[in-house]
């Protein structure tokens, strides 16, 4: 039996692309859509490039090692702390 599970969030990852401070919108998008990602912004703090795109479950997950679940775990606790640090 094959199951599909699909989730309406966003995944969210630090570019590995985009190089220096990122500072505007325009640049940290291209280096997104490069590496598949739907849209990328600026960190308002720490001043990273940010992708975005729809979380989805998709079997890539299963295949990865634990240590690029970790790394994926760290960058979107980065995230949150910024978003929170933000809402204050």
């Amino acid at each position: 039996m094959i199951v599909e599970v699909q989730a309406k969030s966003t995944c969210k990852a630090e570019s590995n692309t985009f190089e220096g401070f990122c500072v505007t919108k325009p640049p940290c998008r291209r280096a997104c859509l490069k590496e598949k990602f739907t849209d990328g912004k600026c960190s308002k703090i720490l001043r990273r490039c940010i992708c975005y795109k729809p979380c989805v479950f998709d079997g890539k997950m299963i295949n990865t090692g634990a240590e690029t679940l970790a790394e994926e775990a760290n960058t979107l606790a980065e995230a949150l702390l910024e978003e929170e640090m933000m809402d204050n």
